[in-house]
């Protein structure tokens, strides 16, 4: 038996076929929406052709809320329908938005994973926190059920609003908050659910923002858009070895251990993951000093500083999280819903 998975991108649709009893995979395949007529239709077909289906399981970018009959909205007028999926195929169906099916990835073990600081005697029985860096941001907790040594069939979901603005230098505040109102004035109606983040600062858009605040713009091929540009530049920044890119580099290194400080005040002992698409892309070019440095800050936290000696912080990288984890949520019958914090 296998489990059918697909994570559902901007751009392209990442199928995995998932061992159902090591979650792990055992084949992908990433196509673009444009060789179906639907993303719906290319699911569907996918699931039609698949021997030994048990259940199809998918992760989407967007909003997941708690809902008798879930249906997302992708976006120019296409609408991604769990209960139509699930009668054309005829196989129990889950969808997960992608950072809690990422969340869900961390219960599987053997996965690819880097430590960036280790804890000496860890409270592994703790709630956990999951920061998800990707075209946007999530903080996700995955409380811990004591009873059955799992994590609970439930997840809390900051939305997208970016890192707190005090996780950033003073100077680059007003900046942010300016290339955001912008970005926002210039998305399509259907997806003004993204709502405004005046910080943005640890997805690939808020990356690129630090950059050109820092350095000034970086110049790409006029003729790409959106996202395409965001992640030209991303990839200017990354194989560039300037002084400009390692300072960029190294002021996000300081905001992210800030927001993981802030990430273990929601009661995270357990540990702090950071996964994600952006994460698999600069995991190599980490400072786990800077990290630490500014995650042990006990200052920010008045009274959490004894904990923070226990805490570990662990980047995953493995690429496919998203389809694992939904393949997770989908043995394990954890709900679609989310509880928004």
């Amino acid at each position: 038996m296998v489990i059918l998975t697909a994570d559902v991108g901007q751009g392209y649709t990442r199928f995995a076929l998932i061992d159902p009893k090591t979650f792990k995979p055992i084949r992908e395949v990433t196509e673009k929406p444009s060789d179906y007529s639907t993303i719906q239709d290319q699911i569907i077909q996918g699931a039609k052709a698949t021997p030994n289906l048990e259940a199809i399981a998918l992760s989407v970018t967007h909003p997941i809320k708690r809902a008798s009959t879930i249906a997302v909205d992708l976006g120019g007028g296409e609408v991604l329908s769990l209960d139509k999926i699930t009668t054309e195929t005829g196989k129990p169906s889950h969808i997960y938005n992608i950072a809690v099916a990422t969340a869900l990835a961390i219960n599987i073990d053997g996965l690819d994973r880097i430590v960036l600081k280790k804890a000496d005697n860890p409270f592994q029985e703790r709630d956990k926190s999951v920061i998800y860096l990707g075209d946007g941001m999530h903080l996700v907790k995955a409380p811990f059920n004591r009873q059955t040594k799992s994590n609970e069939a439930r997840y809390g979901m900051f939305p997208e609003t970016g890192a707190p603005l005090d996780m950033f230098p003073r100077e680059y505040r007003k900046e942010f908050g300016k290339r955001a109102y912008s970005w926002l004035k210039t998305m399509p109606e259907e997806h003004k659910w993204e709502r405004l983040r005046p910080s943005d600062g640890l997805s690939t858009r808020g990356l690129v923002n630090l950059y050109e605040i820092m350095h000034g713009n970086i110049e790409v091929d006029p003729e790409l858009k959106g996202w395409d540009a965001i992640r030209s530049k991303l990839t200017h920044i990354l194989q560039d070895d300037s002084l400009a890119a390692q300072t960029t580099l190294q002021e996000y290194c300081s905001i992210l251990g800030r927001f993981a400080h802030f990430a273990a005040g929601y009661n995270s002992e357990g540990g702090i993951y950071v996964t994600g698409p952006l994460a698999n892309r600069i995991a190599d070019h980490l400072d786990p000093d800077t990290i630490t440095e500014e995650f042990n800050d006990a200052r920010r936290i008045p009274g959490f500083h004894a904990a923070m000696d226990s805490i570990p912080i662990t980047f995953l990288r493995e690429p496919y999280a998203a389809n694992m984890g939904a393949a997770y949520g989908a043995k394990n019958n954890i709900p679609t819903s989310v509880n928004i914090f």
